[in-house]
């Protein structure tokens, strides 16, 4: 009997934990809401690699993102306009960034001169990832040669890589 009292007072201390949690997330998510004027919205997002480039194009049209919104910004990193480009924002703790790298470090050098691979740390450029609306890491940001951005959030491999910087740089 006195093993049930246990489990039943764990049991509701975790279930009450659990709740002050949601209720602090939820305050803290009104309030940050309420500084900004800004609704966080879910975005899906769809790898680059499994659209045709036409349809790439258009996504990227409709939402009207371009490169030169953020020209600022991108010249502290050595931008080449009118070269395709590959922007990583990434942060030195995360996990799948570090995985990542071994295979962007590779596609910047075999595609150089043909198109910038460009790094950002979040942590030390923040203005810049606050502009670019960055909240998780690693966010790839795929321009064409006119331009347009396609976000893609998450890590790739390499092949994905190639194939994504071969259809930029064609």
């Amino acid at each position: 009997m006195a093993k049930n009292n246990k489990f039943a007072i764990r049991l509701g201390i975790l279930i009450f934990g659990t709740a002050i949690c949601a209720i602090i997330y939820a305050m803290t998510q009104r309030d940050r809401t309420a500084e900004t004027g800004i609704k966080e919205t879910t975005e899906t997002v769809t790898p680059v690699a499994e659209q045709p480039s036409t349809a790439t194009q258009n996504v990227v049209a409709e939402e009207g993102e371009n490169v030169k919104a953020y020209a600022e910004h991108l010249s502290n990193y050595n931008y080449k306009e009118g070269m395709p480009a590959i922007i990583d924002f990434f942060a030195t703790w995360c996990g799948p960034c570090k995985r990542m790298a071994p295979g962007l470090h590779k596609i910047a050098e075999e595609y150089q001169g043909k198109m910038n691979v460009i790094t950002v740390d979040v942590d030390q450029d923040r203005i810049f990832a606050e502009a670019a609306g960055i909240e998780a890491m690693p966010t790839l940001f795929f321009i064409s040669k006119d331009g347009t951005i396609q976000r893609h959030v998450g890590a790739l491999d390499y092949d994905t890589l190639k194939q994504i910087a071969a259809e930029l740089t064609k």
